[in-house]
């Protein structure tokens, strides 16, 4: 048997292997999410997945940062945008982090962590930091349902901005306060 035949033999039985073996590259981390609120008669069938309990911008903010620092341990959060109630909750928060380094922009959205990644316009914007106020106290200070809620850095200050129709209100993320103007 000539040995260009033994060679392809040998590849073809290592990727008949494979396939029947079921091995696949490792797949990114999920990112994990708040934890559902159900109860035991509510438990989803196996093909379904649980809803999720709304939730604060704050809660969902360790699962994003899990999302992305898989892949830019450098991405630094810069904005946070979701549809908040008057409670400040939402069922989905988008995080926006930028990667110094790549020049590139990410959002993360929660629920879902890394399988819903997605590569975003660079914002420029500087870091929010960990030291601003939830969703929930912006949400209280403004006293309606809003249509948007978005937490960006103004300024270099971090300002919660939640939007229903014509009406803006727009909360120093820092102070707690609502701001005129």
């Amino acid at each position: 048997m000539k040995m260009e035949y033994l060679v392809l033999a040998l590849v073809c039985a290592i990727i008949i292997f494979a396939g029947c073996c079921g091995m696949q590259p490792p797949l990114p981390p999920t990112g994990g999410s708040p934890t559902p609120e159900t109860s035991p008669s509510e438990t989803p069938a196996a093909n379904e997945t649980p809803q999720m309990a709304p939730f604060t911008a704050s809660e969902g903010r360790a699962a994003a940062a899990e999302g992305i620092t898989w892949l830019r341990s450098d991405a630094q959060l810069v904005g946070i945008s979701g549809n908040c109630g008057r409670d400040g909750k939402a069922d989905q928060w988008d995080y926006h982090f930028d990667s110094l380094s790549a020049s590139r922009g990410f959002v993360v959205s929660v629920p879902g962590g890394a399988d819903t990644m997605r590569e975003t316009r660079f914002s420029f914007n500087g870091p929010l930091g960990t030291a601003w106020v939830d969703s929930s106290q912006a949400a209280s200070v403004c006293g309606f349902d809003a249509d948007s809620c978005s937490l960006e850095p103004m300024d270099g200050t971090p300002v919660w901005t939640l939007i229903s129709g014509s009406s803006i209100c727009e909360v120093n993320a820092t102070s707690g306060q609502r701001m005129e103007g």
